[in-house]
């Protein structure tokens, strides 16, 4: 665990590039592992965060599961906190996930970096659900626009 701190930390203050206040979307793919039945699946989502200052943001997500049957994750209100003004991210959302006209509510707490790549940024995350009793967890890779 101590390893993972200290990565995190370092790719955070190794950045060169900051992150401005303003809108930030982003594409991104995944998988996403649910435990009753242990299953794994494909999923896509979009996400956007209006950036206030370097420490602070609001917004939102979604995300569709290629899952039998389809399921559609909302995250509203979405809060991105900035630890140290660099390009580790922590966010964390009510979620609500809708599939055979059934809808369940939880929490999501997730993390990433944004890592320059020329006019975008590359997104690896992790994030897990807090959901009916359960953990579902998401490990995805975006791109910022």
């Amino acid at each position: 665990m101590k390893k993972i701190i200290l990565l995190c930390l370092f790719l955070s203050l190794s950045s060169t590039r900051a992150f401005a206040a303003g809108d930030h979307v982003s594409v991104g793919a995944g998988l996403i592992n649910f435990p009753t039945p242990s299953k794994t699946y494909f999923e896509l989502s979009l996400e956007y965060e209006h950036r206030y200052d370097a420490y602070f943001g609001l917004g939102g997500f979604g995300s569709y599961v290629f899952s039998t049957p389809a399921i559609t994750i909302l995250g509203v209100p979405e809060v991105f906190f900035h630890p140290m003004a660099g390009t580790w991210v922590i966010t964390a959302s009510p979620i609500f996930q809708f599939y055979s006209g059934n809808t369940d509510t939880g929490v999501r707490l997730g993390t990433r970096f944004r890592l320059p790549a020329g006019l975008f940024t590359l997104l690896p995350s992790v994030a897990v659900d807090f959901i009916n009793g359960v953990h579902q967890y998401t490990f995805g890779l975006g791109i910022g626009f």
